[in-house]
């Protein structure tokens, strides 16, 4: 938001002709502005927008960690008039968060929505408003309410207008303020609920679709019939049902016809399909039932028409091609032991470079460090260049005040954070050497990566050519090829997150919202450039966010941005979840192929994401050629870091901002919280 007379972030979508708003006279052409004082402002607030556009944007705004207690799920149901729940239903169907949902969904959400009136004058909503009262979302059924940025009048909302959906994602200010201008009755809904819902159903209507799979009988070339519960794996279950498409057929229509090709597979979830053979009735199929699967194997011809019966039918269906793509063939899994083979691999990689924590290679304390500079600087605390008083080594000393890590319930993350360093042993991830704690900090003695940000490089190339970008990617398929196969979802890819060494290789860093994942998790956490569509929805999610985040991060180092950069967080959001991004002209053929495939809205169709995990990748022709061992042995002399870092010696903090050094403010201690794993130093 760029201040003065801009619309507020959570208002702009719903400041269209969709709901007749009235934009504050005068605001478009700057008649609004009266005085020498307000234009050198709004001139002042411009030129900050064009430097801002002139420059690649740091991703600083981090959506908080979001938890979601799905034990808190209750069925509600808030009774309305059929003209009020029409109301509602009509203006969620506008609503980028609202008009995604299942028919189901939407049913529930509306069940949701809780009466709240305003008298004239009220102020229903703050500017910069935090806690409780920032997490609700407002529709207005009767009355009108004026919009205010800054204490300027920007737009004025009537019934039918829906206000604060940014709320029902994650906890952020208010961007403006919302007085009643009349007597105002709105619907509502919190954030906790609109979550509960989604993920709750999600997790049913997965659920069902894994048992249904289970039933299917595969059949191979060779006759051989093999359960889908026998041919795969739990987890390779979960992606299946994660990649069926779920399609409501009206009545009389035919889903297959007889003597076309096939090439689909469709599982009945509902409603019943008419089977018929040169216009004979064969059958009727009811849920649970399956048909097409001959499509898995080949383009042979369809042997029946099959067709929705009275009052239509909801199917599932799958494509051989993302079948293959996921699993491998149907022979594979039928006539060999797949399953036995990919639950050895799975039980190798996890005991490969071990599994658990590696052992401190020292005990280091604070007696033994001497503070130079300031590195970085977080909402928890600061990163410090240190140097060990015995060795003279250099380190990264991060220090997280244990009373914002308590006061923002962050215990749990910070405890996993050094359980999951602590099990990576990766030439492309950030090593931690120790970590210990007083009353005031908890410290991790990290590895010091002097070269600096790569999003420091960027900001001042404006852009990388291709073979640069594919380097550094290349090192962050080779670090999550590592991660993913100890199950470990990275969850926070992004440039300033990618530093370098003195040797110009890429290391991943800021595991802080790492997480060890078996199946899904709903915990909404990242950076609103890089939100996989999965997580916006509440679907649930795995490491196939990594998969997402890879798409972005080729397209934003070789574009200089993202591609569903939007000045309003809800407009970006709308773009992810339609998938509508434009390739620059200078983007050649195989990485727009490639960005393509790990920019899959379904999860279970990225690449990667599927079978050969990271090899998959790899293995694309835009990596053809690319020299993945000289990578990950470092050999300079075969493969060079395209970027030469400039340092005098190992404690050289060049390539890093300078910071006003904190003076010695007391800090708080914290009694409450002194995790056990981690020792006092």
């Amino acid at each position: 938001m760029g201040g003065g007379a801009s619309i507020p972030d959570d208002m702009k979508p719903n400041i269209h002709s969709a709901f007749n708003v009235k934009v504050q006279e005068g605001w478009e052409d700057g008649s609004d502005l009266k005085t020498e004082a307000d234009c050198r402002a709004e001139i002042a607030r411009l030129r900050k927008l064009a430097i801002g556009a002139l420059n690649p944007k740091a991703h600083d705004n981090k959506v908080v960690i979001d938890k979601l207690d799905m034990s808190k799920y209750q069925k509600k149901t808030i009774e309305k008039t059929p003209a009020e729940s029409k109301t509602i239903r009509e203006a969620m169907r506008k609503n980028n968060l609202f008009k995604r949902c299942k028919g189901t969904d939407m049913d529930e959400l509306l069940d949701n929505f809780e009466l709240e009136k305003f008298d004239a004058g009220t102020v229903i909503m703050n500017q910069g408003e935090k806690g409780e009262k920032a997490q609700k979302f407002y529709i207005i059924e009767e009355g009108d309410v004026t919009v205010f940025v800054e204490d300027q009048n920007v737009a004025r909302l009537g019934k039918g207008a829906g206000f604060g959906e940014l709320a029902l994602m994650y906890n952020t200010p208010r961007a403006a303020t919302i007085k009643a201008v009349s007597a105002v009755k709105a619907w509502k809904i919190e954030r906790e609920e609109f979550r509960l819902v989604l993920a709750h159903n999600a997790k049913l209507r997965a659920e069902e679709y894994e048992g249904l799979l289970r039933k299917v009988i595969l059949v191979s070339s060779s006759g051989k019939k093999k359960p889908l519960s026998e041919a795969l794996t739990p987890e390779q279950l979960v992606k299946l049902a994660n990649a069926m498409d779920e399609e409501d057929v009206a009545a009389g229509t035919n889903i297959i016809t007889e003597n076309e090709d096939g090439n689909t597979f469709y599982i009945i979830l509902d409603g019943k399909v008419n089977i018929t053979k040169s216009g004979e009735p064969l059958a009727t199929l009811e849920k649970g039932k399956y048909f097409g699967e001959r499509a898995l194997i080949s383009d042979e011809k369809r042997a029946a028409t099959c067709t929705a019966a009275a009052g239509g039918a909801r199917i599932l269906a799958v494509e051989r091609d993302d079948f293959v793509t996921l699993l491998g063939s149907i022979d594979d899994l039928v006539d060999s032991d797949a399953k036995a083979e990919t639950l050895k691999q799975e039980e190798a990689n996890l005991t490969k470079n071990t599994s658990a924590e590696r052992a401190p290679e020292r005990a280091i304390t604070s007696a033994d460090l001497q503070v130079i500079r300031t590195l970085g600087q977080g909402a928890f605390g600061r990163v410090k260049l240190v140097k060990d008083k015995n060795t003279s080594e250099h380190f990264a000393l991060k220090a997280q005040m244990k009373k914002a890590i308590v006061e923002n319930s962050l215990e749990e993350h910070v405890l996993m954070e050094r359980s999951i360093l602590m099990s990576l042993d990766h030439p492309f991830i950030l090593k931690l050497h120790s970590a210990f704690q007083d009353k005031c900090y908890v410290y991790f003695v990290l590895e010091l990566l002097i070269g600096g940000e790569l999003f420091t490089y960027l900001r001042k190339l404006r852009n990388f050519p291709e073979p640069t970008m594919k380097f550094y990617v290349a090192g962050v398929i080779l670090g999550f090829e590592h991660m993913h196969a100890k199950k470990v979802a990275y969850r926070d890819l992004k440039p300033e997150n990618l530093v370098l060494d003195k040797n110009g290789y890429c290391k991943i860093v800021d595991l802080g919202l790492a997480k060890v994942v078996q199946s899904k998790t709903w915990t909404l956490c990242g950076t609103p450039d890089y939100l996989a569509p999965e997580i916006i929805l509440n679907e649930g999610h795995d490491k196939a966010v990594d998969y997402w985040a890879l798409g972005v991060l080729m397209f934003e180092l070789v574009a200089g941005m993202p591609p569903f950069y939007a000045d309003d967080p809800m407009a970006s959001y709308e773009k992810i979840l339609s998938g509508n991004m434009k390739f620059p002209s200078h983007f050649r053929k195989y990485l727009c192929d490639c960005i393509r495939k790990l920019l899959k809205l379904c999860q279970s169709k990225r690449l990667g994401n599927g079978k050969g995990g990271c090899g998959a990748i790899k293995k694309h022709r835009f990596f053809s050629g690319f020299g993945w061992e000289d990578l990950i042995t470092c050999n300079q002399e075969k493969l060079k870091p395209p970027i030469d870092v400039k340092v005098k010696d190992d404690g050289d903090a060049s390539n890093f901002d300078k910071y006003e050094e904190d003076a010695d403010a007391k800090v708080e201690e914290v009694e409450s919280w002194n995790p056990k794993d981690i020792p006092f130093g």
